[in-house]
């Protein structure tokens, strides 16, 4: 998927240990807060493995909508291709102060 000239694109991984503490929602809302703000970004662009329900919920929660699945992400931990569920979040969508709820 082709992104603009203003748009960024977000990945992250939380180990397993830091699970459930909210970290990822914290740090994405950061994140949007200083692409928005900061770099005057219109777009933010980010994917999850379809089957990642708790990754799905931090970026919905964090404002994203989904636009698509996508064939073809190698998955480096089971060596095999895997969908993924391509999502956006728009400046004139988000919350203004950027909070994951």
């Amino acid at each position: 998927m082709k992104i603009g000239a203003s748009d960024v694109e977000v990945g992250y991984w939380i180990g397993h240990p830091m699970w459930g503490n909210g970290y990822a929602s914290e740090t994405l809302a950061a994140f949007i807060g200083f692409c928005f703000d900061t770099l005057y970004c219109d777009t933010i662009w980010g994917s999850h493995f379809l089957d990642n329900h708790k990754s799905a919920r931090v970026m919905q929660k964090c404002g994203f909508k989904e636009v698509c699945i996508q064939n073809g992400s190698e998955n480096l931990e089971l060596g095999s291709e895997l969908p993924l569920q391509i999502l956006y979040c728009h400046r004139i969508l988000i919350d203004r102060n950027h909070t994951c709820r």
